[in-house]
């Protein structure tokens, strides 16, 4: 077989060959183990033999992916199509098959024109393959600029499908904006558009003069929050000495606002109910400055591995991994016990990640009704069964990377009616649009003494 990846006649070309094998499937997601699975089953150094780099080929297959639906959207081939696809009684998966389905040489050239219509390009990409690739896809950039303009003043269900959301979300959509009148609705679409931001989060503010100045010699630093930096550049970032020892983080702003709700400090006991590979743990443990517990549950021992790991280096020994399969109330140590639970619990809960559809973009086709009401009963069962170990007087904090309000304000109303000693002090989505960022949902309650 000849590999795609050497010496090609165009860019445009390999990365329409790799989509094609790509979109061969009815599943499209987990999209970024599969990419990097393919890349590296195409030669780990391609461009040793004057092919693209694999990071570049990378970013711009994520780039048709975040833009497959909007393509599949503007060259719709008949009106039946585009019909089909703002139907929001249209599954997602459905979406994905009529996208997966078409032309590879055309979904590749319009999602990639749309990128370069709204973004500067690849960050990997070198000043003349931008400018070759713009030349190439002149025609269909100029398509694409014209299309968002009408995009702008159609109504809600062909803004969505414009903006490569299955119909399905138009409802959803609504309702936010209903729900958080500060919700810009037509920027969160544009935003879609966007490649994902980089947010890092310094782990020891005693050190983020340093960090930034040896961040800066690789990276252009685009904003500062605090502890949290977005920066922009050409060296992939898991090789650099900063995240090998742990002085900072990838972690997103919008996911930060989520820890930052648990308000932790030195001395304090906290449970991470689902912590995952622990991006949010690290930020409660750094906060409490090594005093104190800090209990890291998840489903998945693997994902607890690598929390233990991130956890070790980072010198953490509060941390105290355990995994928890959240269908019936947890068991903890007796240094727990004796206290009467937790000064505050954090449920960062499964969801749906609409959220993080930059970021994901394949995760548009994954959810319908059926998977959303799945999804729903096991969020009220974790956050039930969490909200039973915080102490009088302590917190409990929701977190999700959706913007539905089932997935959000439902659950946490549900939660207030079962449990009248629980006061909400504050719920709502941080980040995107308003933010180049994730969106998060947060939600913050308190025990009564």
């Amino acid at each position: 077989m000849v590999n795609p990846l050497l010496k090609p006649k165009s860019l445009l070309t390999v990365v329409e060959t790799l989509w094609s094998e790509l979109a061969a499937t009815d599943r499209p997601w987990p999209f970024d183990r599969r990419l990097a699975t393919l890349l590296k089953e195409r030669g780990k150094r391609p461009e040793r033999d004057g092919g693209p780099t694999r990071t570049l080929l990378g970013d711009l297959l994520l780039a048709v992916m975040r833009h497959a639906g909007a393509a599949a959207y503007a060259a719709a081939p008949s009106k039946d199509f585009v019909t089909h696809l703002t139907q929001p009684s249209v599954p997602p998966e459905e979406c994905w098959r009529l996208i997966r389905t078409a032309p590879a040489t055309a979904m590749v050239r319009m999602a990639l024109a749309r990128d370069l219509a709204s973004s500067a390009g690849s960050a990997y990409m070198t000043a003349p393959e931008l400018d070759s690739l713009r030349s190439e896809l002149a025609r269909e950039i100029d398509h694409i600029k014209g299309a968002n303009e009408r995009a702008r003043s159609a109504g809600l269900a062909n803004a969505v499908a414009a903006a490569g959301l299955p119909a399905w979300f138009a409802p959803k959509l609504a309702r936010r904006a209903e729900t958080s009148p500060d919700f810009n609705l037509r920027a969160f679409l544009e935003q879609l558009a966007l490649r994902p931001p980089l947010w890092l989060r310094i782990a020891d503010p005693e050190k983020r003069a340093i960090v930034i100045a040896d961040l800066s010699a690789d990276y252009e630093i685009l904003e500062e929050r605090g502890l949290a930096l977005r920066v922009r550049g050409a060296r992939p970032l898991g090789t650099h000495p900063l995240m090998e020892t742990g002085a900072v983080e990838i972690q997103d702003l919008a996911s930060q606002a989520i820890g930052a709700a648990v308000a932790a400090t030195p001395g304090t006991f906290l449970w991470d109910a689902c912590a995952g590979r622990g991006g949010k743990t690290l930020q409660l443990a750094a906060a409490q400055h090594g005093r104190g517990a800090l209990y890291a549950s998840d489903i998945d021992e693997k994902k607890l591995d690598v929390l233990k790991k991130r956890a070790a280096r980072a010198g953490f020994a509060q941390v105290r991994p355990w995994p928890w399969k959240g269908d019936e109330p947890a068991t903890f140590a007796k240094e727990v016990t004796r206290r009467g639970g937790f000064d505050a619990v954090l449920v960062d809960a499964p969801c749906g990640s609409s959220g993080t559809f930059r970021r994901n973009p394949e995760m548009r086709y994954a959810q319908g009704d059926v998977s959303l009401a799945s999804l729903v009963m096991v969020q009220r069962r974790l956050l039930a069964l969490a909200a039973e170990a915080v102490v009088p007087g302590g917190l409990v904090v929701y977190g999700t990377c959706s913007f539905l309000v089932e997935e959000n304000e439902e659950i946490v109303s549900t939660l207030a009616a079962a449990r009248p000693d629980l006061e909400i002090l504050a719920q709502g989505v941080h980040g995107g649009p308003a933010d180049d960022a994730d969106l998060t949902f947060v939600a913050r309650a308190q025990r009564a003494k």
